[in-house]
């Protein structure tokens, strides 16, 4: 073999393993390139599910919240539907007819017990007939009419040596207020009775 020819396939093999390697080095970037490209798109993927699932759950955090501000405003227009029929019950014992108001506070009256001892206090337009069933009822050992005035719709209260007593009209109705909302809402609005 000539020097040339040598050459040319010392060249040739040289230029033979020069492709191999540069295949090589294609086939193995094209493989690197597809797995960085594989687990880019998984990357990404994964920030959009958690996106997704952050932006659900901060739907599903403001739905519940409106839900429950709904809900709150809904109770708060019940509750003071409810205040204002206990608020009318109360004017309606007030108006009462005469002798029905006069019944209604002689039953107040007689709840007190026997060995409490005190000063009567009503209203400015309910002293005369405190005065009236205070004679009738013979309490004036026990209970005498005060000079003060309350400032309550009706009924009175009885202030003690040690402890005062409260049957004035609105400290009645609203313990009953507290035993007996849920049925009056019930009544109301239709809710289930709790």
């Amino acid at each position: 073999m000539t020097m040339k020819n040598m050459e040319a396939a010392v060249l040739h093999k040289a230029q033979d393993e020069a492709d191999a390697i540069l295949n090589d080095a294609r086939q193995a970037a094209e493989a690197r390139q597809a797995r960085e490209s594989a687990r880019l798109r998984e990357a990404h993927q994964r920030r959009v599910d958690s996106m997704k699932a952050e932006r659900e759950a901060a739907l599903e955090r403001d739905v519940g919240a409106r839900e429950t501000e709904d809900r709150l405003k809904q109770l708060t227009v019940k509750n003071e539907i409810i205040g204002k029929v206990f608020s009318q019950a109360a004017e309606a014992v007030r108006q009462l007819p005469k002798d029905g108001y006069a019944d209604w506070l002689k039953q107040q009256l007689l709840r007190v017990p026997k060995e409490f001892s005190g000063r009567v206090v009503t209203n400015e337009e309910d002293k005369p007939l405190a005065k009236r069933l205070l004679g009738e009822l013979a309490l004036n050992g026990q209970l005498s009419l005060s000079d003060k005035t309350a400032r309550i719709k009706g009924g009175l209260l009885i202030e003690g040596d040690r402890v005062d007593l409260d049957f004035s009209v609105d400290t009645l109705l609203g313990a009953l207020k507290e035993s007996l909302a849920a049925e009056v809402a019930a009544k109301l609005f239709g809710d289930e009775a709790t």
